[in-house]
């Protein structure tokens, strides 16, 4: 009862364990901390993820260099070739 009342609520799942232990049955979720093993995948996704934003806004920050340079030699008076007599 107390499960089918939570999930109808959306309450959290820790939430849900706390109100469990209250009405006195154990609790129906398991709590891990983001350190534990079992969650070793997960923090590895993480740091990919984070490599690629990295990687993707490195190369947004090189596209307005490139285009920044382009813009500033289009701008310069074209330059004379010297030739060697």
């Amino acid at each position: 009862m107390i499960l089918r009342l939570t999930e109808h609520l959306e309450v959290p799942l820790r939430e849900r364990n706390q109100l469990l232990l209250a009405g006195g049955y154990a609790p129906a979720y398991p709590v891990n901390e983001l350190d534990a093993p079992q969650l070793s995948a997960v923090r590895l996704r993480d740091e990919i993820l984070e490599a690629e934003r990295m990687v993707r806004e490195l190369n947004a920050r090189l596209a307005k260099e490139r285009n920044a340079y382009h813009d500033w030699m289009s701008s310069q008076p074209k330059l004379r070739k010297r030739t060697i007599s």
